[in-house]
């Protein structure tokens, strides 16, 4: 008897330059794909189902949720069988990895699929995990572009030069603090019951600075994108999105000349993005200690 062949797919990570939350009330967001943090999946159809996850990280109840997805969105598509799952993309912070996982089981089981349909398909996968999620996430990982997003049907690739230009780099620090994206949007719910009035006004300043934030990105101009950052990363704090060791690192980051630097996706934990003039960068960076910080530049 023939052996049933292995199919295999992957996707991306991808990081919030500006946006995050706000995106949720109607504000536009600027996401970034995150091309050297991959998530793969290799697939035998067989009888028996079988998950062997390989990465730093999961969560307990990993495979659990993995097989309820499967049932419930691929139900029409022969999705029994042995599945090998190797991410790059750390879990709980903020970086896209369920987004990634639907993206690349939708690859997998479905590869005809268009953009469009991709889009749509795993942005409902998505929901599962995260309840109605804005469908940034899964657009910005299916498409591999940087995004001005507003919702899945209605969004437009950035001019992403700044992200090649040998004067600068983008980077990203962990905090080593996970967290569920629900619990950074119950942060939000919160302050808008109990305060409601500034609830407002936060929400009003970062839909204006994702706006100047997109033209400050598309014409490369560090130095108001670093002020525009560390704005939107004190609003983000007002909210409540923000951690003791986002601080620690950011004041590490701003210290060592980082143009500018904010927490990036749901918060209250995860990864804060940074800029820096690249002379300024491999300074900072020749005097870390690896093993303590984890650092990831942007790749294009």
């Amino acid at each position: 008897m023939q052996e049933a062949p292995s199919l295999s797919s992957q996707a991306c990570g991808k990081c919030v330059l500006f946006g995050e939350h706000s995106i949720l009330y109607g504000s536009s967001a600027l996401a970034l794909p995150l091309k050297n943090l991959r998530l793969q999946i290799s697939f035998k159809a067989a009888e028996n189902e079988k998950l062997i996850l390989e990465g730093k990280e999961n969560f307990p109840n990993s495979e659990e949720i993995f097989w309820k997805l499967l049932k419930k969105d691929f139900s029409d598509v022969p999705y029994k069988g042995e599945y090998i799952i190797r991410s790059q993309i750390p879990l709980g912070a903020g970086l896209g990895s369920s987004a990634a996982l639907s993206v690349a089981l939708h690859r997998l089981h479905r590869p005809h699929l268009s953009q469009a349909e991709l889009i749509e398909r795993s942005w409902q996968s998505e929901n599962h995990f995260h309840g109605k999620s804005s469908g940034m996430d899964p657009c910005t990982i299916a498409t591999e572009k940087s995004l001005c997003f507003k919702n899945i049907h209605e969004f437009e690739t950035l001019n992403d030069n700044f992200l090649k230009d040998e004067n600068y780099v983008f980077v990203l620090v962990d905090s080593t603090i996970r967290r569920s994206a629900l619990s950074g949007i119950s942060m939000g719910q919160k302050l808008k019951e109990e305060n409601p009035i500034l609830w407002e006004n936060i929400l009003k300043e970062l839909q204006v600075l994702a706006l100047e934030g997109k033209d400050y990105f598309e014409n490369c101009l560090a130095e108001k994108l670093g002020q525009a950052m560390n704005k939107a990363h004190e609003l983000l704090k007002q909210w409540g999105l923000s951690h003791p060791e986002l601080e620690k690192n950011r004041d590490l980051l701003l210290a060592n000349n980082a143009l500018g630097a904010k927490l990036t996706g749901a918060g209250r934990g995860g990864f804060l993005i940074s800029i820096f003039e690249r002379r300024s960068w491999l300074t900072f960076k020749a005097r870390q200690d690896s093993s303590r910080t984890c650092f990831i530049e942007l790749r294009t």
